[in-house]
This record gives C-alpha cells, sequence and structure tokens, in this order.
C-alpha cells in the first residue's frame, strides 16, 4: 500500500456511481487508519462517501401536458414535507380541461348505464308478458285439440248405439212377423176347428147347428182381429228397424275420423278448428319470439354503448391522472427544481427522499476490497454528524468496478484506479436525515 494517494472525482445520484463531474473525493487515497486499543473501528479499510436515502434521491418527473409540454400549475407540497406513497405532489397545465372531459365522459356513462336499464326493463317486461300470451295461445289450441278428441270419440261412440239400435230393431222385426205367423195359424186353427164342429152336429140338430154356426163366426171375427194386431206389429217393428237404419246412416256420415295426414279436406269443422288454433298459437309464438330477440338486440346495444363509455371514461381519467404528479414512494420532499408557471425540465420537478432509512455510498479501492465484506460493521463521521460519529453496517457490495480517470500528479501511479461502491445502513438515520449528499469518512471494523 505504498502508492500515492490518487484524486477521484464522482458523484452519486440515486444510489448509481457516476464518474465524473464533481471532485469530492479529490485528494483521497488508499487509507487505513492506525490500530487503537480504544477505537473498534482502528485499522480497517477507509474511504470516502455520500449520504444518501433509502432508495437513493428520487428525480420525480412529470409526463407532458396537453400542450406537449409539462407545466406546473399547483404545488402541492414545500421542501421538507413528508409524503405518502401515491399522495399527490403537484398539479400541471391543462387539468382543468382534462378534468372538464372526465366530468363529460362521466354524464355520458351514467346516461348510457340508464339506457341500459330502461332496456333491461323493457326486455323484461316483454319476456313476462310474451310468456302470459304465449300461455294462452297455447290454452286455447289445446282445448281446441281437446274439443275435437272429445267429437272423435262422442261421435264414434253416437255410431255404435246406432249400430246396436239398428240391430235391436231388426231383431224386433223377426220377432213380430214370428209372432204374426203364429197368431194366424192359432186363428186359423180355431176358425177351422169351429167349422169342424158345426159340420159334425145332425142337419136336423138346428138349434145346434145355429150355435156352432155363430161359433164359426166368433172364431173368424177373433182371426181377423188377431191377423190385424200381428200385422200391426209388425208394421211398427219395421218402422222402429228403418228408422234405427237411417239413425246408423246419419251417425256414419256424421262420424269424425282422426287425421292421418295433413290433408284438411275431409276433416271435420272442429278438426279444422282445431288445427288452425294450433297453427295460430305458432305463428304467434314466432312472432312474440322476434319481439323478444328485438328487445334482447336492444339490450345488447344499450350494453355496448354502455361499455364504449365506460372505456371512453377510462381513456379521460388516464388523461387526467397524466396531469397529476405524485409520489411514487413515501418520503421526504428534499428539493424544489420546478415552480409553478415554469417547464419541467431534465432535472424533474423535485427530489425525493426516504428517510426512515438512511445510507452512505462509499467507494472502496478494488485493492482494498479484501479488507470489506457484508455485515461488517461501520463508523462514519463527517463535519455535520456528532463528534462520535454513526455506526453502521455494510449491506451491499456492487459487482461493478468503476475507474477513476482523474489525472495523477505522481508519474509512477497509474491514472486509472478502479473502485467499488459499498452500501452502507446507518444505526442511526435521523443523526444523517439532513444531511443528504453530504461527504463523509467511512471505517471499516478490521
Amino acid at each position: 500500500m505504498n502508492r500515492s494517494r490518487k484524486a477521484i472525482r464522482c458523484a452519486l445520484l440515486g444510489g448509481a456511481l457516476l464518474l465524473p463531474s464533481t471532485a469530492w473525493m479529490q485528494g483521497v487515497g488508499h487509507m487505513h487508519t492506525l490500530p487503537n486499543a480504544s477505537n473498534p473501528f482502528s485499522g480497517g479499510v477507509v474511504a470516502p462517501g455520500r449520504i444518501v436515502p433509502s432508495g437513493g434521491l428520487l428525480r420525480i418527473a412529470a409526463a407532458p401536458g396537453v400542450s406537449g409540454q409539462a407545466i406546473v400549475d399547483e404545488l402541492l407540497v414545500k421542501e421538507g414535507d413528508m409524503v405518502e406513497a401515491n399522495q399527490m405532489v403537484a398539479y400541471l397545465h391543462g387539468r382543468a380541461l382534462l378534468q372538464a372531459q372526465v366530468d363529460a365522459a362521466q354524464l355520458d356513462q351514467n346516461a348510457a348505464l340508464a339506457a341500459l336499464s330502461e332496456a333491461q326493463a323493457a326486455q323484461t317486461r316483454a319476456a313476462a308478458e310474451i310468456q302470459v300470451q304465449l300461455a294462452d295461445l297455447d290454452g286455447r289450441a289445446a282445448m281446441a285439440e281437446a274439443n275435437a278428441r272429445l267429437a272423435i270419440a262422442s261421435s264414434g261412440l253416437a255410431l255404435n248405439e246406432a249400430k246396436n239400435a239398428e240391430e235391436s230393431a231388426t231383431s224386433a222385426v223377426e220377432s213380430a212377423k214370428n209372432l204374426q205367423k203364429a197368431e194366424q195359424a192359432n186363428s186359423t186353427a180355431s176358425v177351422a176347428l169351429a167349422q169342424a164342429q158345426f159340420d159334425a152336429i145332425p142337419k136336423g140338430r138346428t138349434s145346434e147347428r145355429a150355435i156352432a154356426t155363430a161359433q164359426i163366426d166368433a172364431a173368424k171375427a177373433a182371426k181377423l182381429n188377431s191377423d190385424a194386431a200381428a200385422a200391426m206389429a209388425v208394421d211398427e217393428a219395421q218402422a222402429k228397424a228403418d228408422s234405427a237404419a237411417f239413425q246408423t246412416r246419419q251417425a256414419e256420415v256424421a262420424l269424425i275420423a282422426e287425421p292421418e295426414s295433413d290433408d284438411s279436406s275431409n276433416l271435420a269443422p272442429i278438426q279444422i278448428e282445431a288445427r288452425a288454433a294450433r297453427a295460430s298459437a305458432e305463428a304467434g309464438r314466432k312472432l312474440l319470439e322476434s319481439v323478444q330477440a328485438e328487445r334482447l338486440a336492444d339490450v345488447a346495444a344499450a350494453q355496448a354503448h354502455a361499455d364504449s363509455a365506460a372505456a371512453a371514461l377510462a381513456v379521460a381519467r388516464a388523461q387526467l391522472a397524466l396531469s397529476e404528479v405524485r409520489a411514487p414512494v413515501a418520503g421526504k420532499i428534499l428539493s424544489i427544481l420546478t415552480h409553478p408557471g415554469e417547464a419541467v425540465g431534465p432535472a424533474g420537478l423535485l427530489l425525493l427522499g426516504d428517510t426512515s432509512d438512511m445510507y452512505v455510498d462509499a467507494l472502496v479501492y478494488i485493492d482494498d476490497l479484501p479488507g470489506v465484506h457484508v455485515g461488517q460493521k461501520t463508523l462514519t463521521t463527517g463535519s455535520a454528524l456528532p463528534d462520535d460519529g454513526v455506526t453502521g453496517e455494510v449491506v451491499a457490495i456492487t459487482p461493478m468496478v468503476a475507474g477513476n480517470t482523474l489525472p495523477n500528479t505522481d508519474p509512477t501511479v497509474f491514472s486509472d484506479q478502479p473502485v467499488v461502491l459499498v452500501k452502507v445502513k446507518l444505526d442511526n438515520p435521523a443523526a444523517a436525515a439532513s444531511l443528504i449528499n453530504g461527504k463523509v469518512q467511512v471505517q471499516f471494523a478490521p
């Protein structure tokens, strides 16, 4: 370690190692403190550093406004303010116009949602009414069909009854004729018997023959009456049979048969009526279904309009959000870089840092790196820090080597001596919270 000290120029911005610009490490080279029993940090590596907040220094930028340039309209914070993550810190020019666009888009969405609600209600009402009408049409068709089936059954029953009546009447005619023949035979026999009795009386018995003659006349008269009554019974039975046959023919004519095809030419009027009722029900169903389809189309169109309005509102809100600057993380406002009326430049709107934890970015020569490791205790000192310094701990060693390109006045020393960024977390962040970017010296425990 007999090399001469070499001047280093570097800058730390947001936790990144930047080499050229400032000369805050000029005159600092390889250093080790001498062992001292009263100082547990003596004898270890010593390196220069800068105080930085947790996460480094954040330059808060701003999106281009409606004019293509981010111009600050209003600052909502001042230096030293503590802010929460996502807290609004500034408004940009053009926000009023964007807010008006959001309000208009909100009104459009409200109108679209109202139209959607009305279309859905109309569709619901139409669906209920259609169900009622369909039920009525189906009920009428079912009633007509039931009447037709009943008529078919009734006509068949009537024909059967007529045929039975005809058979009974025909049988009665035969019975009357048989009875007529029997009566005629009986009356003829009675006349013949009376005649035989008359013939058996001698001619001299005048009184007996007179009585027998009267009996013959009576038998003949009875025969005439019997023949007439039998003939009348036959005629009446035949008349009833003829009437029953006529009723059978009428029942056959009125018979309603089950239809075997779509041919309506041979259908009874009641069957035609039933078919017409069913056809009317089907036509009504199709019409009502078309109405329902129209209502559903209205709902779909209203839904599409509502979705479009929601998308337009989302776009308007996104554009409005571009006019709002929010803190990405919780922290402290360290510096205001742009004020109301000014355009936000490359430097950004403001500097923000999380001072709840404070760190030191120390630059350690690569030759000294073996004496540094994660978890190692440190002591940070500086003119603005407490006299006894602030203890800390190495939390990270950057896996990137950077070179110091400042010229060295000693020609025997290389002008490019690489350094490594070592991250040290301070145990007492409050002691360094107001000293961000302050130059300090870090002693690493041996």
